[in-house]
């Protein structure tokens, strides 16, 4: 029978000040600094700079903790109650669930797109969410194909983040104005169908 290995206590530690270098960097994203910096995530965190580059080889993989908790939060949320065949209705829901997210994603999403050009995990991840919300589009309200390219893509721009940010940072609207913003552009795209068919679709939670 093996003995348990004994706990490293060096280890620990490092996951501990890993920890708290990862809370304090993302605490002042949500505040609303984009770019914080070593010495000031150390002081919040009760570390020294010293080790935040112990935990973290540079500042980008400390950034990269951005795109972790963005898709750890968040992406678990996208799922929708997809039990009607109303493409209205199924419409409305991802329009809903997406404003809710969107309100909170702002400060992560805002700072991740500030490192675009400078750090290329940032230009990929850019993209991947950007296919992610199509891709949950087109579940939603386009399984069966019925709409046309043009149209699916025009409802991809008005219930995407970008759109969300041109809303709220461009036009200055509160979350609310720019929620039924969004919606009202949504639905006013769908109903240029002539007749708006049900999904051909079993429907259920996606």
């Amino acid at each position: 029978m093996s003995r348990p290995v004994p706990t490293d206590g060096r280890h620990a530690r490092r996951n501990a000040s890993r920890e708290k270098i990862t809370r304090a960097f993302l605490e002042f994203v949500r505040e609303g600094v984009n770019e914080p910096g070593a010495q000031s995530v150390a002081e919040r965190a009760g570390v020294s700079v010293r080790t935040v580059f112990r935990c973290f080889e540079d500042m980008e993989a400390l950034y990269q903790e951005l795109s972790a908790a963005v898709r750890a939060e968040f992406l678990p949320r996208a799922v929708l109650d997809l039990n009607t065949a109303d493409r209205m209705e199924r419409l409305k829901r991802l329009v809903a669930n997406r404003v809710a997210m969107f309100g909170e994603m702002e400060p992560y999403r805002l700072a991740a797109e500030n490192y675009r050009d400078r750090y290329e995990t940032f230009e990929d991840d850019y993209h991947f969410l950007i296919a992610k919300e199509r891709e949950r589009l087109e579940i939603a309200i386009n399984p069966d194909g019925a709409l046309s390219a043009e149209l699916f893509d025009a409802l991809t721009a008005v219930t995407g983040f970008g759109y969300w940010r041109r809303l709220r940072f461009d036009l200055d609207l509160t979350r609310a104005g720019a929620a039924r913003v969004m919606e009202v552009s949504a639905c006013a795209i769908l109903d240029t169908l002539d007749r708006i068919p049900p999904v051909e679709d079993e429907g259920g939670v996606r």
